[in-house]
């Protein structure tokens, strides 16, 4: 038995803040889907950086499980360009889609989220209009073999284990999962969130 009851051991806990996660999975992605479209949006509220007391806050996502489902076989089962990317962005909040309930670790004492707008895609792109979307992906979902009908992958992204950190998303900017190649015809696919799991803190920020 470990430890022994005759040999307590001292744990110590340091709170990082609030914990919040969403889940879901879209509708049916239509053909074609067009180049650098954005399929999940996740906003940091903007209106946080309008307030003094509140502007370093921001979300810190440490745990991204997605996974890629090809509904109908794609034209080209084996495509070299086939591909996701999980980026950063800056702008309002999307459009369209299907909203995904932000779920509290803590439902007693965490207040509402700032996250103030969760969106999937339905059957196409979220509009996304207004966005500015970095162009280099924190994280790359590579689909070059998953062309067949029923075919699936899963991703998983452990951003604070030692040695990585966490994505930090702050007010007015968004967590978003996009396509920077066209998807090839064909082929309609499903997104699924199995979670995006973030902490809510305030912003460590260097002083010189």
């Amino acid at each position: 038995m470990f430890p022994p009851q005759t040999s307590p051991i001292r744990v110590m806990h340091f709170n990082r803040g609030y914990g919040y996660a969403v889940s879901g999975v879209s509708g049916t992605i239509a053909a074609g889907l067009a180049q650098d479209s954005v399929v999940l949006a996740l906003l940091c509220d903007p209106q946080l950086g309008i307030s003094a007391a509140n502007r370093k806050l921001a979300m810190y996502f440490d745990r991204i499980a997605l996974a890629f489902t090809t509904i109908a076989t794609f034209t080209a089962q084996v495509s070299p360009s086939r591909r996701l990317g999980v980026y950063r962005a800056a702008g309002p909040a999307a459009t369209g889609g299907s909203p995904l309930a932000i779920a509290k670790k803590d439902a007693v004492n965490a207040p509402a989220s700032v996250c103030t707008s969760a969106l999937i895609a339905a059957t196409g792109a979220l509009g996304a209009a207004s966005l500015t979307r970095e162009a280099t992906p924190i994280g790359t979902l590579d689909l070059v073999h998953v062309g067949a009908a029923g075919a699936r992958q899963e991703f998983l992204f452990e951003l604070a284990t030692p040695g990585n950190a966490e994505i930090v998303i702050a007010p007015g900017e968004l967590l978003v999962v996009s396509n920077p190649v066209a998807m090839d015809a064909g082929g309609t696919w499903q997104l699924t969130v199995k979670e995006a799991h973030w902490i809510e803190a305030l912003r460590q920020e260097a002083t010189f």
